[in-house]
């Protein structure tokens, strides 16, 4: 684990280090990316194992969609995601993932040495999902709300803790106490 560490602590360093630049760094077209309080587009396709779904099945749910494929940068993150998933196991959460990886195989194949478990559009570099998001460069992560609307971006570490954690409890609350 502590090999991942310091890596992992250069990536987020750089996200934060020139706000100007911070989307094109993350992963962002600046120009398309998806912002918070916009709903999140229509997003439907075909999973790793070939079978349909859309974003929509999730209505009702916290959904922190991840943009992924094989490369290194993208196991960083890993451990963390598992570790949120098992935590929050049995509330309205789900993780949910699009790959980037030119063959449904070799995205299928990094799942389970990972250990991914949740389910993954198909979608290929510069695939009609990343382009829908603004995406052009992997790991970025979206957080959505049960509503649909897109409540995050960029979300990493301990942000996407807290961010999830806050969803969540606003779910609980009367409409109006919102």
């Amino acid at each position: 684990m502590k090999q991942h560490l310091i890596p992992l602590t250069v990536a987020i360093a750089s996200l934060c280090l020139w706000p100007a630049d911070r989307a094109q760094a993350a992963g962002l077209d600046p120009e398309k990316s998806l912002r918070p309080g916009q709903p999140a587009p229509d997003t439907a396709g075909k999973d790793l194992e070939n079978k349909a779904m859309k974003l929509s099945e999730f209505r009702g749910k916290v959904v922190v969609l991840v943009f992924w494929n094989s490369a290194d940068t993208c196991k960083l993150i890993v451990p963390q995601h598992k570790a949120l998933e098992g935590r929050l196991m049995g509330k309205p959460f789900v993780f949910l993932g699009v790959n980037g990886d030119r063959e449904r195989g070799d995205g299928r194949k990094f799942a389970r040495k990972e250990g991914i478990t949740y389910r993954t559009w198909q979608d290929g570099p510069k695939g009609p999902l990343a382009q829908a998001w603004g995406v052009v460069g992997y790991p970025v992560i979206y957080v959505v709300d049960a509503t649909g609307v897109i409540r995050g971006r960029e979300a990493y570490g301990q942000a996407l803790d807290k961010l999830v954690d806050k969803l969540l409890v606003e779910m609980t609350k009367p409409p109006g106490k919102r």
